[in-house]
């Protein structure tokens, strides 16, 4: 589910362009699926603490993170905002954030997450929307 804010007027190209890896990205997690997370991914991701990690490198991760856990249930996301900007040398970046609900089990425990905040960082370059960097629950770079 996607909200707009009435106001506010965004090339619909990109903003759909966004909207779409972002959908796809977190069904991809809600699926514990490295084959739907891996290719919308950059080949160098950056934290927000400027540590540098290859995508290989977040792949190792992603698997771990999925294999912590007996799967998502009940999941489910809403992304409330996208945001973006392309300087005029056809470069720039973009930004998803909303909320997931899920319920999963990690180390025997049940663990119920409702309305957990999510962010989505974007690189446009090539032509190319990629997720340079997410902050998702539980997950840790």
């Amino acid at each position: 589910m996607l909200n707009v804010e009435d106001d506010v007027v965004l090339d619909p190209y990109h903003y759909n362009e966004i909207a779409t890896i972002s959908n796809k990205f977190l069904t991809g997690m809600g699926c514990c699926s490295i084959n739907d997370v891996a290719p919308l991914l950059t080949f160098i991701l950056s934290t927000d603490y400027k540590k540098e990690f290859s995508k290989q490198e977040v792949i190792i991760k992603l698997k771990s993170f999925f294999e912590q856990r007996i799967g998502f249930q009940n999941f489910s996301h809403t992304i409330e905002n996208i945001d973006f900007d392309i300087n005029e040398g056809m470069d720039g970046y973009g930004l998803a954030d909303g909320i997931v609900n899920y319920n999963t089990t990690l180390d025997s425990a049940i663990i119920n997450s409702e309305n957990i905040h999510f962010k989505l960082f974007f690189i446009y370059e090539e032509k190319n929307w990629k997720i340079f960097f997410f902050k998702f629950p539980e997950f840790i770079w």
